[in-house]
C-alpha cells in the first residue's frame, strides 16, 4: 500500500544586490516595482516557479513536466510542487532593543535608477531614456515549497530531485527579477526541510505553520559548507581595484529644490555603487571599438559581442557574460559647479552652468562571471584588451570621462581563485587562457 508523503522546504532569501521586479505599471516610473498592499516589495510565486524550474533543467533533473508541470497543446499536466510567493515576514528582531517588532515600509530602500536602451552595437539610442524601480532591504524574504506524492514519486522527485535542486541553490545563490546578468536580484539562500508521513502524522501537519522557523527542526537541513572553489557553470573573474581621482554614477535631482542636478548613486548603506549595466556598458562599448578597427565591416566576427552580452528584444538572446553591482569602500563626496559639455564632442555649451556630485577615492572589486564553455578565443583576447586598458586608464566608467573622471587601477586579478595580477600589470595578453572557450 502506498502512503501519501508532503515534504515542505522552508527558502530563507536574503538580499545582496537591488531587486528589479516590475508591476506592469508606470504611476511613480516607467516600470513600478512590484508591492503589496502595504507597499513591500514581494516576489510573486511565478517567477520563484520561473528559476527554480530553470535551475531544476540545467542540473539534469528528472520528470521536470511531471514535478513542475506542463501546458502543451491544450493539455495541462498539475505540478506536483505549489511554489508561494517570497514575502516579508510580519515581524523581524530588532538588533538595537533586542525584541520583535512589525516590519514596515520603512525597511525597505525603493530607488529610481535610470536605463537606456541600446542598438545591435551595445550604443545607446537617442531618445530611449527609461527610470525603473529597484529595492534593497536587510529584512530576508521566505518561500514555501511543498511537495505531495506517493513513496515512488519521492524517490525519483525529491530525494533526486528536490533536494538536490535545494542544496544547489543554498551553495550558488540565486538571480531573480530583470537584469540578473547585470548584478540585480542576487540572493543568498538557507534553506530547511519537513517531511509528513500519512496518515501517522495528520495531527502534527495540522498543527505545523511552514512560515515559522521554529516549526521546523531547528536544524538547517542544507547547508553552505561545500567548496565554493568549484566555479559551477560559470568562469569566474574577481577584479580588486582602487579609484584613480573620481568618478559619478549619476542620479538626476531635478525633482528636490536646493540639491545638485545629479548626485553619486549609492546603496541602502549611503556607499557609492557602480551597476553591473555600467560595467557591461562601458566593456561592450570598448570591445566594439577593437573590433571594429581589426576586422573589416563584411566580417562575421564583427557580430561576435552580439553572442556574448546577448541581443536586443527582436533576438532574444541572454548574455553570456555577467556583470556584479560594485561597492566602493572609503573615499569621500565633493560637488564641482562647471560649464555643460556637448556629450560626444566634450565642448562646453554657451550659458550651461550645472552642479555635480563626485566620489573621490575610494576601492572596489569588479565581478565579473561567464557561461562556461560559451566564450570564443575572440572574445576572450577582446576582454583581456579591456582589462589591460582598465588598469591604464584608457577604459573608463561613470559620467565626465572626457574630463579625466571614471579611471582605475587594477590592485588585484583573480581568474578562477588563481592569482594573475603579475600577468596583468606586465601588459602580457594570455592571463585569461584559462577560460573555458568553445
Amino acid at each position: 500500500m502506498t502512503k501519501l508523503k508532503k515534504v515542505y522546504y522552508q527558502l530563507k532569501l536574503s538580499q545582496i544586490s537591488p531587486l528589479r521586479i516590475g508591476n506592469g505599471e508606470n504611476d511613480i516610473s516607467d516600470n513600478d516595482l512590484m508591492c503589496d498592499s502595504r507597499g513591500i516589495p514581494f516576489i510573486p510565486g511565478s517567477s520563484m516557479a520561473g528559476v527554480l524550474r530553470e535551475k531544476y533543467e540545467k542540473l539534469g533533473g528528472k520528470d521536470t513536466e511531471k514535478l513542475f508541470g506542463i501546458i502543451k497543446n491544450d493539455e495541462a499536466t498539475a505540478s506536483h510542487i505549489i511554489i508561494s510567493d517570497a514575502i516579508c515576514p510580519q515581524k523581524i528582531c530588532d538588533s538595537v532593543k533586542s525584541e520583535f517588532r512589525n516590519v514596515s515600509v520603512s525597511d525597505y530602500k525603493i530607488s529610481i535608477r535610470d536605463g537606456v536602451d541600446i542598438d545591435k552595437w551595445g550604443v545607446a539610442k537617442d531618445g530611449h531614456k527609461y527610470d525603473f524601480q529597484v529595492v534593497e532591504t536587510d529584512v530576508p524574504y521566505f518561500c514555501i515549497l511543498e511537495w505531495s506524492g506517493d513513496d515512488e514519486e519521492y524517490e525519483n522527485e525529491v530525494i533526486e530531485g528536490l533536494d538536490i535542486l535545494v542544496k544547489d541553490v543554498v551553495k550558488h545563490g540565486i538571480q531573480l527579477g530583470a537584469r540578473t546578468t547585470r548584478g540585480y536580484g542576487t540572493m543568498k539562500v538557507e534553506a530547511r526541510k519537513h517531511q509528513f508521513d500519512f496518515p501517522n502524522c495528520i495531527d502534527e501537519w495540522l498543527d505545523f505553520n511552514p512560515w515559522s522557523e521554529s516549526d521546523f527542526s531547528g536544524e538547517k537541513v542544507f547547508l553552505d559548507n561545500e567548496d565554493k572553489s568549484e566555479a559551477g557553470q560559470f568562469d569566474r573573474i574577481e577584479v580588486q581595484f582602487k579609484v584613480i581621482g573620481s568618478f559619478s554614477i549619476r542620479v538626476n535631482m531635478e525633482r528636490i529644490e536646493k540639491a545638485p542636478d545629479s548626485v553619486v548613486m549609492v546603496n541602502k548603506d549611503d556607499k557609492p555603487v557602480i551597476p553591473g549595466t555600467t560595467w557591461a556598458g562601458v566593456f561592450r562599448h570598448h570591445m566594439q571599438e577593437i573590433l571594429s578597427h581589426i576586422m573589416s565591416d563584411n566580417n562575421d566576427e564583427r557580430t561576435a559581442l552580439d553572442c556574448l552580452f546577448g541581443r536586443g528584444r527582436a533576438d532574444n538572446t541572454l548574455s553570456r557574460i555577467r556583470f556584479g553591482e560594485t561597492v566602493i569602500e572609503g573615499g569621500k563626496t565633493y560637488v564641482l559647479t562647471r560649464n555643460a559639455v556637448e556629450r560626444f564632442t566634450q565642448a562646453p555649451k554657451n550659458s550651461a552652468l550645472f552642479t555635480d556630485e563626485f566620489w573621490q577615492g575610494g576601492v572596489g572589486t569588479l565581478e565579473i562571471m561567464i557561461d562556461k564553455g560559451k566564450m570564443s578565443k575572440l572574445q576572450r583576447q577582446l576582454l583581456e584588451v579591456s582589462l589591460l586598458d582598465l588598469d591604464n586608464g584608457m577604459l573608463t566608467f561613470g559620467a565626465s570621462t572626457g574630463t579625466g573622471h571614471g579611471r582605475v587601477e587594477v590592485m588585484k586579478l583573480n581568474v578562477n581563485g588563481m592569482d594573475y595580477t603579475e600577468n596583468l600589470k606586465s601588459g602580457s595578453m594570455g592571463f585569461l587562457e584559462g577560460l573555458h572557450e568553445y
